[in-house]
């Protein structure tokens, strides 16, 4: 697999070499130990345990991050113009994690509200109705007809507030049929 170290890190935007490794995971895992400080990026997936262990007894790295250049771009049959590529997939892997969200627990008790236009409503009802309450508020009743049997209440109109969240949510629309048999003007409370 063809690589060089200056092409990739001119096109990651770095001035010095990138050092390359032929066989890291045994000859030249001194290369590892000795040359690698702060964020590390390995280009190896397949001994990301002996590097993690290796890197975790170093004092100079602090993160270790693995991206597998040789299956993705390196072994090909256009491996010798795969450098932008190995730049790329080395510079997506050098992005560090996005913080984790924080986690909203909530409960359905079996209950959900399909928002939208009746012909996209309908397909979404017709996957959920086997293991869910569900019901339609139609936004837009062109291109659709009402199904032949009616396994969950359907409404139309024109949302006129949705608040709160998953699971705790309330919604207030105009009717737009006025002979709907199921209108309401609030739904999920």
């Amino acid at each position: 697999m063809p690589l060089d170290g200056t092409a990739i890190a001119s096109a990651l935007g770095q001035e010095s070499p990138l050092p390359v490794h032929q066989q890291l995971c045994q000859r030249e895992l001194d290369g590892l130990v000795q040359g690698a400080q702060g964020d590390v990026t390995v280009a190896c997936t397949q001994e990301a345990k002996l590097f993690g262990d290796v890197a975790s007894e170093s004092k100079q790295v602090t993160t270790i991050r693995f991206v597998n250049i040789r299956e993705h771009a390196g072994w090909s049959r256009e491996a010798a113009n795969a450098t932008p590529k190995i730049a790329a997939l080395l510079a997506a892997a050098s992005v560090p994690d996005p913080e984790p969200v924080a986690a909203v627990s909530y409960r359905s008790q079996g209950q959900v509200l399909i928002v939208g236009p009746l012909a996209d409503a309908l397909v979404q009802a017709k996957l959920l109705a086997a293991s869910l309450v569900v019901t339609v508020l139609a936004t837009d009743t062109r291109n659709a007809r009402l199904p032949a049997i009616r396994d969950y209440a359907i409404y139309s109109g024109t949302v006129d507030r949705i608040e709160g969240w998953l699971g705790a949510f309330s919604v207030a629309w105009t009717q737009a049929n006025p002979i709907d048999l199921d209108a309401c003007t609030r739904c999920g409370e």
